[in-house]
């Protein structure tokens, strides 16, 4: 009998992503959340806390989210880089950001990530979320005017509450 190394590794990939299938989480989302970056952390620490809040909240959309640290404070550089941010996200939106992806905000003032967001869900075009997940990592405190900013758009909102070390 003639072995077929393509019907193998078929079959071997089969039986892994069966094995996968059965996997659940355990516990729910806020006590799998890992703590969040000490405030005076680096942008990196930043970055792979919502990175792994993608990982949790993100499941079945794109493996790659797109992540937005928003900046921190008032000073003129601060409130320049969140405007332009605010402003290349909604034009990314189409083509960049397609169907199925997965956007992260989040950032090391719940405040400013709250307004951020809604500014962003506000200028967003008509149905151009569609289809993908928005993830706002903050305090949870604005849930409800960010849903009304991001109607327009048909993003499925998901928050996550900052967990504090």
């Amino acid at each position: 009998m003639k072995m077929r190394p393509g019907w193998l590794l078929s079959a071997s990939l089969a039986l892994a992503i069966l094995a996968g299938c059965g996997q659940h989480s355990t516990g729910s989302a806020a006590e799998t959340d890992p703590p969040s970056p000490a405030v005076t952390a680096n942008d990196n620490a930043w970055g792979s806390y919502l990175a792994e809040q993608g990982k949790i909240h993100g499941k079945e959309t794109s493996p790659h989210p797109f992540i937005f640290l928003v900046p921190e404070g008032d000073s003129t550089e601060a409130l320049t880089r969140r405007k332009d941010l605010a402003r290349y996200v909604s034009s990314s939106i189409g083509p960049v950001i397609l169907p199925g992806s997965t956007l992260i905000f989040g950032g090391r003032s719940a405040a400013e990530t709250n307004a951020f967001a809604q500014v962003v869900g506000a200028s967003t075009k008509k149905d151009a979320l569609k289809g993908s997940i928005v993830l706002i990592v903050s305090d949870g405190e604005q849930k409800e005017l960010i849903g009304k900013s991001f109607d327009a758009s048909q993003a499925t909102l998901r928050f996550s509450k900052m967990q504090q070390k």
